[in-house]
């Protein structure tokens, strides 16, 4: 098997970017590894240079060594090849993938050599092929915002997500009317101030939306807000960011959750989607699980039905 180490020069800010291509040089050369190593050059590189390699013909193991974005990028080039496995080096700001796993080396380049493979779940939406989650409303407006406090000097993934929300909070609509069908079934139209399709547990550099997620299980995390006034919002955000929502009695009453194949959104208003980090105003969104769609490679001290990693608890990080 060839292993290809796609980097993207530019996510984590570019630290560390010459310390893991020595990293990478010297543990591929001590493991007499075949591996081969691709800087992006710019958005949507990543996909067409792994589509490529895999018609190409070969099995081939490659590495998203970015942020959430680039392994979006790695996973749908890689879909629909039986040639092709994917892996993950977290050097994004956010690395909120990575979150659904508990004590896996992702940083630790001979393990990823000698990894496990996994055949995890992915999402079909109508924008294209996800592997972390999707979501309506405000927090895709902070989403979508959040963009440009991640390139200032200093910020973090999560505080510019924090920057993002108070931006919003003071001049964001809190909920447009949606009707939704789930599993083929419409509910009654509500407002929604947001609304949550997952797969993995995490996003906005640590908001554990759907702290239940698991990747392998066939279903979809569905988890929405209902619209509430500015006060209750307050009180609900520090809650939602460590994933208790879906517990708290405080707020049964306006968190919706269950678990399904499909969801389909209907927008009264114009409303931001987020797909993966990348953001459209649209009225629809469509979502259908791809049960065990991707075959991905975790490094090899993960230990086999270990659980995922708890809500609020620190990140895996990456060597970037």
């Amino acid at each position: 098997m060839r292993h290809i180490f796609i980097i993207n020069p530019v996510a984590g800010k570019g630290k560390h970017v010459t310390a893991l291509i020595e990293t990478i040089h010297t543990v591929c050369k001590e493991k007499g590894a075949d591996y081969g190593i691709y800087i992006t050059k710019a958005v949507g590189d990543a996909a067409e240079f792994v589509k490529s390699t895999c018609e190409a013909g070969g099995e081939t193991r490659f590495y998203a060594c970015g942020g959430d974005g680039t392994l979006s990028e790695v996973v749908a080039g890689a879909y629909g090849y039986s040639n092709a496995q994917v892996a993950v080096v977290p050097c994004g700001t956010g690395n909120d993938f990575v979150r659904s796993f508990a004590g896996v080396p992702f940083h630790d380049i001979a393990a990823q050599l000698a990894g496990d493979v996994h055949h995890l779940d992915l999402i079909k939406t109508n924008h294209g092929i996800c592997t972390n989650l999707c979501s309506i409303g405000f927090d895709s407006a902070v989403c979508m915002n959040m963009v440009r406090y991640k390139k200032m000097p200093l910020v973090t993934g999560s505080m510019a997500y924090i920057m993002a929300i108070i931006q919003c909070f003071f001049f964001q609509r809190l909920g447009n009317t949606l009707t939704l069908t789930i599993d083929g079934e419409t509910l009654p139209t509500e407002d929604f101030a947001i609304g949550v399709c997952g797969n993995g547990m995490c996003y906005g550099g640590g908001f554990y939306a759907a702290p239940r997620a698991s990747l392998e299980d066939g279903l979809l995390e569905i988890v929405m807000v209902r619209k509430i006034n500015r006060a209750r919002f307050l009180k609900l955000i520090g809650t939602y960011k460590n994933g208790k929502h879906l517990d708290d009695k405080n707020f049964s009453d306006v968190v919706f959750y269950t678990r399904a194949r499909s969801l389909h959104i209907s927008s009264a208003q114009d409303a931001v989607v987020n797909y993966d980090g990348e953001c459209e105003v649209t009225r629809e969104m469509s979502a259908e699980v791809l049960p065990g769609a991707i075959a991905f490679s975790l490094p090899l001290a993960h230990v086999k039905g270990a659980q995922p990693k708890l809500a609020g608890s620190a990140s895996a990080k990456g060597i970037c």
